[in-house]
């Protein structure tokens, strides 16, 4: 694969989904796609995933008569590993949900009443509110109450929507805090 013509031969059976070309690029790339992801915390199911995943884009990619790679498919291969694991780690984060541990009842609920326990947490929430400043009450109000995204967030708010993702990890951070002490 270090010449052109069997980088062009090899894109080319690509291409055609040969099972030879896919068998090849796993024997030469997949190492360095592994070592991305295990490297930032993944498993090696991650880095099969990854790579599956960036094959598959690369195929697709193929059926445009456009588009063409500028360096060696190793090292094409090897920045989509790169940039596609960076956007799985920030997907699984968007998606995390906040800690209710500290809202949740004990399994042990016997000794005391589930009504009163639960109000006495969700005062807590409420009293931490209070609290916060009146952008973070609006933000988390919009998010989590109205349940409107980023994107329809931010004129509201007259943020960028980048900035409406950053201010509302610190203020649930800020929240997380106040309930925590409390």
């Amino acid at each position: 694969m270090n010449t052109n013509n069997s980088e062009t031969q090899l894109l080319k059976r690509l291409k055609e989904r040969e099972d030879s070309a896919i068998k090849s690029l796993y024997t030469n790339a997949f190492k360095s796609c592994a070592k991305v992801v295990l490297k930032d915390g993944g498993t090696m199911e991650d880095a099969r995933e990854i790579f599956q995943e960036a094959i598959y884009s690369l195929i697709v990619k193929l059926e445009n008569p456009d588009f063409s790679i500028k360096s060696n498919v190793n090292a094409y291969l090897y920045r989509s590993c790169f940039n596609l694991w960076v956007i799985s780690k920030r997907k699984a984060r968007r998606y995390s949900s906040i800690d209710a541990s500290p809202f949740e009842l004990e399994d042990d609920t016997a000794d005391f009443d589930f009504k009163t326990a639960q109000e006495e947490r969700y005062n807590q929430l409420y009293a931490c509110l209070g609290k916060a400043s009146a952008e973070c009450q609006q933000l988390l109000k919009l998010t989590y109450f109205e349940k409107k995204s980023d994107a329809e967030i931010a004129p509201i708010m007259n943020y960028s929507k980048g900035f409406v993702k950053n201010k509302r990890r610190r203020c649930v951070q800020a929240l997380r805090a106040c309930v925590q002490a409390t």
